[in-house]
Parts: structure tokens; C-alpha cells; sequence
């Protein structure tokens, strides 16, 4: 990256500025990084060859070149870019000084890797001599899920402060950086391991109020937030992330101040309120754009809203929604500040696409979801409650788009033990015994179930097993124990707007709808909500009348499939049906989350059985054969 005030610095001259304007208007692979045009950088290519030549021609100038560079940044305040060329001159001591300058500010604007690579780039000497880089390094590994690294680097910070008598005789700073260590582990609890010892530990730790002024007391209010809503205390939990977000807000926190907005807006969907999750993101929204935060967050935003029309069933919001995500969903996919929500991006998608019918793009979200999760959370740790939700309404579409009857033996071997165990997996297993027509058990599942969420805030999920068990009484004959809980169901759902709860019970709920309508009780809900009845009985008609087409694989693409000799793979139809759209083997595998070079060798196998050798000629025997 250059300007022209560097470029006359470093080269000694003054007619940098027309040098610029000359290579701009050549078009040689320059672009602009700024809004006020006077900071460029080359095409990376470009620039790697420009290197290249000046290695060949002055080997012995780089060095120099760095370290004017060096000078020059930390003069006009650039101290980010001074590391760099401190760096890269051999000038570690100067690299540590800047880093520990400026680590702090980069953990809050979430530039993680950027702050392990650095701290990992000096010297493990010049580390030791700053306990607090090492505590910045251990941080940044927290927050990036990375939780084995992180206990290693705490405890070489330890052992540090352990040996380091200097840092002893300085008892405060001492006692700081102890508090500091705590609060991480601490945080590792909440996120992946015992959430209640997690919550009392750092509950503890945030009543030392004389360390209110430090970063990670604000981080940690948040991730006390955390535990508070894993333990299903949401009312608890909201305040928390309240008092967490006003912390960010006082003192700049903008990435850390988000994510206790984002809290707030998914614990309001856990509660069912869906009104007030959607006002709460319209907020988190204009924050965002106020703040001018980067697309990433703005992205996770526009995910949640996505989920709340959802629920809402206003699909023509939700088509406008995800047309937006899934457009910019790559190119945010590995963005550090929205890194542990990712498993939610992906789960909304998949619930979008699931709506749309499109499960096989559906199932690849969801694997996305499943993956970050794995990669994430500790061994035998049960699947988030959206994880869950989300496989049982995707192995249902799927069962009914392959009229396989038996789709719950997937889903046994699916939910472990631990997940059983959570609401979502207790509402997973009355889903399974409904699909066995094991009736009784689904309601003996379902009532103990319903006496559990009515002690707890999870209105969301006491919603999803008031309507299973109206369904599962209406199976077993008793219509008007049926009506009376959809009419319970009815009455809690309608002034949050919730009406996909309802919906995705397809054929069952619309009879039942029918039966209720014919009910004297019908008359009382009708006066007080008139219209939404009529409303919902329609979208039922209308969804039930969709599914009942059969849905089976294209004719055309069945029939040229059948022309080959050897037939495809699962895996290799999936990567065919990218390639006759146009996508590149990077785009194919980012989506299938495969490597590339596997990628390829599917590709290579699908152009030997169609006997082609390249994309273009794959597209035209596709369009030949009536595939595209």
C-alpha cells in the first residue's frame, strides 16, 4: 500500500503524485483503497512480480527500504503498518513495542488473526518480557474457537509470571494479569464446557468492580450473558447482555457492543417474541450503518431477520432477505467478528431453503452449520437447540420429497445423548414417536415435556409442543382435548405473529384447523383476532395442496443421466449440477466444504463418464441433453 507523500519519502523525489496519475491512467493493475483517492495498492499479482524485480536488481536496498518505511509510518501514525516493516527489517524488538501498543485496539476491532500472527512473529523472549501480549495472544484464540491454543498460551503467560521477578515486584500489574487469565478460562467454560461452573466462576470475577475500566471485564459481562441464556435463564440473561452492550457503547466497543445486541435479539426469538426480536434487529441494523461496521456484521443482522420473517411466514420479505445474505454470504463467511454466530447464518439459510423446497442446497448449509459447531465445541457437548430444530424439519422435507416413510432412523443415530436431554431434542423425540404413529408415547412425551417449558422462559419451543400435542390428541381420537390446546395454542401464538410453527405441520395441523373452526370456542377467538384463522387455514390449504404434487428429481436430467454408461455418484451429480451453472472448482467446493483438489477429481471423473474435457463442452452436451 502506497501514497504519494510515502512514495516521495522512501525515493527521495517529489513527483510521486504525477508518477501515480500516470500509472492510473495506464490502467496498470493499480486500485485505489480509500475514499479520497490518495492510498493505493497493485493487483497482487502485479505486485508480487514488482518484488520479484527488486529482488533481482537491488537485493541489498529492501532492508533499507523497510526500515525508512518503518520511520515514516510511525511518524505519521500509522503504527499497524509500521509492524509490518518492522517486521520484515529484522527490527523484532521495535515489532514487539508497536505490537503491545497497539493490541489492545485490534482485539476490539476483532482483528484476530491478524494479532496472533503478529504476537506470533516475535520472538517467544520479547513475548515473555510482556505478559500482556501473550494474554492478547491467548484472547484472540478464545474468541476464535480455538480453545486447546488458548489454555496453552495462558499457561505459558503463567509460567511467565511465575519466574518473572520483575513483573512480581509491580503487585498490581500482576494481580491484573492473573484476573485477566481467569476471565479467559472462564470463558472457555461457558463456551464449551461446564457452563455452570463457568457462570459462578466468572460471576465472581466480575464483583472485583476495580477492573470495571478493563476490556475484558466488558467482553466477559458479555459472555456471563452467555452462560445466563445456555442455563435458559433469558430474563437473566437479557439484562446481562443489556448491561454487556452499554459497556461497548461508553467506551467504543463497536464489534463487542454488536454482539450483546445480537444476544439480545436471539434470546427475544428463544422467549418466542417475535415482534420484539424483529424491532430489537431493526435496531441492531441502523447501529451497524451508524457505525459503519464491516458487511459481515451487517450480514448476521439481515440472518436473524431472515429467521423472523420466517417464523412470521412473510416470504415475500424473506425471499427479498435472502436474495441479500445468500449473495454476500461468501464473501463473509470468514469474517472474525461474526466467527461464533456462524452456525446460526448457516442454520437460517438452510430454514429458508427448506421453505423454498431447494433441500439439496438446504442440506449443505446445514452441513456448514454442523461442521462449524464440531470444529468449535468440545467432544460429547450437546447440538445447539438451532442445530437440532433445523435437522429434524430438513430430514422431514427430505423424507417427503423421497417418500421414504422411516426417515427417524436417521434422526436416532443423529441425536446423541446429550441433545436428547435439551428441550429441542425432548421436541425432536415426540416428533420422531408421532412419525412412528407411536401416539401414546408422543403424548406422554409431549405432556411432561409442555410441565417443564411452562416452568421455563423457552416460550418458543412450549409453542412448537402445545401444537405436537394437539396433533398427537387429535391422532388418538380425543378432538376436543385437541381443540382446547390448539386453541391454548392459538391464543399464545397470535400476538407474536408466529405462524410457522403451525405451518410446517403440513396435513395434520390443517385438519385440525378444520375441527377447531367447527368449535363453539372458535366464535371467542374470532371476535377477539378476527381474520387470522381464515388466514392461517388458507396458507395451510395452500402448502398442503404444493406438497402434495409429487416432487421427484428433473425428467430431462434424469433421462440424460440415464444416456451414460456409468452412472454418477451422489457427490459427482452435486458438482455437476454446479458445473452446468457455471461455478468454479474454488465455488464448488467452498459450497460442498470440500478440498479443491477433491473437487477436481470429481470433476475429472464427470468428464471422463460424459466424455468431455473441459467445462465449456460439458455445458453444451448439458444443454444437448436437455440438462440446463
Amino acid at each position: 500500500e502506497f501514497s504519494s507523500e510515502l512514495c516521495d519519502y522512501l525515493l527521495e523525489t517529489q513527483n510521486s503524485q504525477l508518477v501515480i496519475d500516470q500509472i492510473k491512467a495506464s490502467n496498470l493493475f493499480i486500485e485505489s483503497i480509500n475514499n479520497q483517492d490518495t492510498w493505493f495498492r497493485y493487483h497482487p499479482l502485479f505486485a508480487m512480480s514488482l518484488n520479484r524485480q527488486l529482488q533481482k536488481r537491488e537485493p541489498s536496498a529492501i532492508i533499507f527500504i523497510h526500515e525508512k518505511a518503518l520511520t515514516w509510518f510511525l511518524e505519521k501514525g500509522y503504527p499497524e503498518k509500521a509492524v509490518i516493516h518492522a517486521l520484515q527489517s529484522g527490527h523484532e524488538e521495535k515489532a514487539a513495542e508497536i505490537i503491545a501498543s497497539v493490541a489492545l485496539q485490534v482485539a476490539i476491532n476483532f482483528d484476530l488473526i491478524k494479532l496472533v500472527h503478529w504476537i506470533n512473529s516475535i520472538p517467544e523472549n520479547l513475548v515473555n518480557l510482556r505478559p500482556q501480549l501473550g494474554i492478547y495472544n491467548a484472547l484472540a484464540c478464545f474468541l476464535l474457537g480455538q480453545y486447546d491454543i488458548t489454555n496453552t498460551r495462558l499457561q505459558k503467560v503463567e509460567a511467565v509470571l511465575e519466574n518473572n521477578s520483575p513483573c512480581n515486584e509491580n503487585s498490581l500489574e500482576c494481580d491484573l494479569f492473573k484476573w485477566e487469565i481467569s476471565a479467559i478460562r472462564t470463558g472457555i467454560e461457558i463456551m464449551a464446557g461446564d457452563v455452570e461452573k463457568g457462570y459462578h466462576e466468572i460471576s465472581i470475577l466480575l464483583n472485583d468492580k476495580s477492573k470495571v475500566e478493563n476490556y475484558i471485564y466488558a467482553m466477559f459481562t458479555h459472555f456471563k450473558a452467555r452462560s445466563l441464556e445456555k442455563m435458559g435463564r433469558l430474563a437473566e440473561a437479557l439484562e446481562e447482555y443489556k448491561t454487556a452492550r452499554n459497556y461497548g457503547l461508553k467506551r467504543d466497543y463497536f464489534i463487542g457492543c454488536f454482539h450483546s445486541c445480537i444476544g439480545i435479539t436471539l434470546v427475544l426469538l428463544r422467549q418466542g417474541q417475535l415482534i420484539k426480536a424483529r424491532q430489537e434487529c431493526e435496531r441492531v441494523i441502523d447501529f451497524i450503518l451508524d457505525k459503519k461496521l464491516e458487511s459481515a456484521t451487517y450480514n448476521m443482522a439481515l440472518s436473524i431477520q431472515l429467521e423472523i420473517a420466517l417464523q412470521l411466514n412473510n416470504m415475500t420479505e424473506s425471499d427479498r432477505l435472502a436474495e441479500i445474505v445468500l449473495a454476500n454470504f461468501e464473501n463473509t463467511i470468514s469474517s472474525e467478528s461474526v466467527l461464533y454466530n456462524h452456525v446460526e447464518r448457516c442454520v437460517y439459510l438452510s430454514n429458508y431453503l427448506i421453505r423454498k423446497n431447494d433441500l439439496k442446497n438446504a442440506r449443505i448449509y446445514f452441513e456448514r452449520a454442523l461442521s462449524c459447531h464440531q470444529d468449535y465445541s468440545f467432544p460429547g457437548s450437546a447440538l445447539p437447540e438451532v442445530v437440532i430444530d433445523t435437522y429434524i424439519r430438513l430430514v422431514r422435507a427430505e423424507a417427503r420429497l423421497s417418500d421414504t416413510k422411516e426417515w427417524y432412523r436417521d434422526a436416532v443415530e443423529f441425536l446423541d445423548e446429550a441433545s436428547l436431554n435439551t428441550p429441542a431434542g425432548k421436541l425432536a423425540q415426540a416428533v420422531i414417536y408421532l412419525n412412528q404413529r407411536d401416539f401414546t408415547r408422543a403424548e406422554n412425551q409431549l405432556s411432561d415435556l409442555i410441565d417443564e417449558l411452562r416452568k421455563s422462559e423457552l416460550k418458543g419451543h412450549l409453542l412448537q409442543a402445545s401444537v405436537l400435542y394437539a396433533m398427537g390428541l387429535l391422532a388418538l381420537g380425543e378432538k376436543e382435548n385437541a381443540c382446547t390446546i390448539l386453541g391454548e395454542s392459538l391464543y399464545a401464538a397470535h400476538p407474536t405473529g408466529s405462524m410457522r410453527v403451525f405451518i410446517e405441520q403440513g396435513e395434520p395441523i390443517r385438519k385440525l384447523i378444520v375441527e377447531y373452526i367447527k368449535s363453539p370456542a372458535s366464535r371467542e377467538f374470532e371476535t377477539q383476532y378476527p381474520g387470522f384463522l381464515e388466514k392461517m387455514k388458507q396458507t395451510l390449504d395452500a402448502e398442503c395442496s404444493a406438497k402434495c404434487e409429487h416432487c421427484v428429481q428433473d425428467e430431462p436430467t434424469m433421462a440424460a443421466l440415464q444416456l451414460l454408461q456409468e452412472p454418477l455418484s451422489e457427490r459427482e451429480y452435486e458438482v455437476l449440477s454446479m458445473l452446468i451453472t457455471g461455478k468454479t472448482s474454488k465455488e464448488i467446493a467452498d459450497l460442498l466444504m470440500i478440498s479443491v483438489n477433491t473437487t477436481k477429481t470429481h470433476i475429472q471423473s464427470i468428464y471422463r463418464k460424459f466424455d468431455v474435457h473441459s467445462q465449456k463442452l460439458l455445458i453444451n452436451k448439458a444443454i444437448e441433453l436437455g440438462m440446463k
